[in-house]
């Protein structure tokens, strides 16, 4: 609809050229003659071309590095683009898809896989020799959908409660089904924020006994990584 006289009789007017060369479709209202540009899903106000930020998210989501990834789009599009604007770019988008994720209401998941695993994390609290934190996720396994995460400086049951209270409040029902490991913290908090009638937890020691907790362990694998 045009911005200017709310006219609905649009047509498509060329292209505008911005920076790299990259094209935006150009349209016109019939009525007042107004030329305009559509926003782009969060492209709207960049200069560079999507197709090169889009490929360069997906470059940073499997690992490369920020100055690897700005020499590998010089020698494949011979275009320039500084390590300093991939940065800027993972924290905008992020931040975007985020927002959106947030917002999403899962189905009701009826098994839970939890584990927590361990971050060091610079200029925070040091516990024993590191400056270490832990970070705690829920995941659906069949859909490998991240139901919640956490993160905390111990592993005791109140940050356990924490992340279950947490997955409670983003799923409309309580699982059937808890898998965790071997952690005491685990058990106390289970007990406090479900009914045991009603969800079964499942405890996983070791690989030896046959059924680890693979879905949420894969996951904080990818978070290693990154990190």
């Amino acid at each position: 609809i045009c911005a200017k006289c709310s006219s609905d009789k649009i047509v498509k007017s060329g292209f505008r050229k911005i920076k790299n060369e990259a094209r935006r479709q150009r349209y016109k209202c019939l009525r007042c003659a107004h030329r305009f540009i559509l926003g782009e899903n969060g492209f709207s106000r960049v200069s560079s071309d999507p197709h090169i930020i889009v490929e360069t998210l997906n470059l940073v989501m499997g690992g490369m590095s920020y100055r690897y990834i700005s020499r590998h789009v010089f020698s494949i599009h011979q275009v320039k683009i500084s390590h300093v604007s991939i940065m800027n770019w993972v924290r905008k988008y992020t931040q975007l898809m985020k927002a959106y994720v947030d917002k999403l209401i899962p189905e009701y998941q009826e098994v839970w896989s939890v584990d927590e695993m361990m971050l060091n994390v610079k200029g925070t609290e040091p516990m024993g020799k590191g400056y270490y934190s832990w970070m705690w996720s829920i995941i659906h396994p069949q859909t490998k959908f991240v139901i919640a995460t956490e993160i905390s400086k111990r592993r005791e049951t109140k940050d356990a409660k924490k992340i279950f209270a947490v997955g409670k409040g983003r799923v409309e029902s309580s699982p059937s089904y808890i898998i965790t490991d071997a952690l005491h913290a685990y058990e106390s908090a289970l007990r406090k924020e479900f009914d045991g009638r009603r969800t079964a937890h499942i405890k996983t020691k070791s690989l030896s006994e046959g059924f680890a907790n693979r879905p949420v362990e894969r996951w904080h694998n990818e978070v290693r990584e990154v990190t």
